[in-house]
């Protein structure tokens, strides 16, 4: 944030965000280009769209949603992440107890990659919410604060993170958020 990162990667994303849709659809999008660990997925994705979703108001609910229904989901079915990593990690060792290598620990986890329900239908959801336009329930109250500009949780989150920018005099690029992720 302070070396300007997350500032550019918004700009870079400006282009493809031109409505309330295309701009949740940058922010599932980005859940699956950060595959490899799920709470660096909830961190950039959710800052970076963060100001974009309260320029097409949309609400930070729906922001919360799409980041927390595609991090850990993602992460789990990814096939390579820190969240496969450990996972195996805690069952090979006890796979020889029936009459399995422990060295087959990843290609039993790729096998088991269809029957993760929930990982794949999460996915599948909130590609529909986007798709559909739908909100149902609290949510459909929350989008409706925000299209009226009456959203408590973004006014709380400008004054919450209104010392929180590029260091003064740092030219915000995106290659500044993406390094470090690289």
């Amino acid at each position: 944030t302070r070396m300007g990162g997350i500032e550019g990667m918004v700009q870079a994303l400006t282009r493809y965000a031109k409505s309330s849709r295309s701009v949740q659809a940058v922010a599932y999008g980005l859940g699956f280009g950060i595959f490899f660990d799920d709470y660096a997925n909830t961190i950039v994705v959710g800052n970076s769209c963060g100001p974009l979703f309260d320029r097409m108001k949309v609400s930070r609910a729906k922001l919360a949603y799409i980041v927390d229904s595609t991090a850990a989901p993602v992460a789990g079915v990814a096939v390579l992440s820190t969240w496969v990593a450990y996972q195996i990690s805690t069952y090979a060792p006890q796979l020889p107890a029936i009459g399995y290598e422990e060295s087959a620990g990843y290609s039993l986890f790729l096998e088991t990659i269809p029957f993760r329900f929930y990982c794949l239908f999460a996915l599948v959801m909130v590609a529909m919410v986007i798709w559909t336009k739908r909100d149902i329930g609290p949510m459909r109250e929350s989008e409706k604060a925000a299209r009226e500009g009456k959203d408590e949780s973004m006014v709380q989150s400008k004054k919450a993170g209104a010392d929180e920018g590029p260091y003064p005099g740092t030219i915000a690029r995106a290659r500044n958020g993406l390094l470090p992720l690289a």
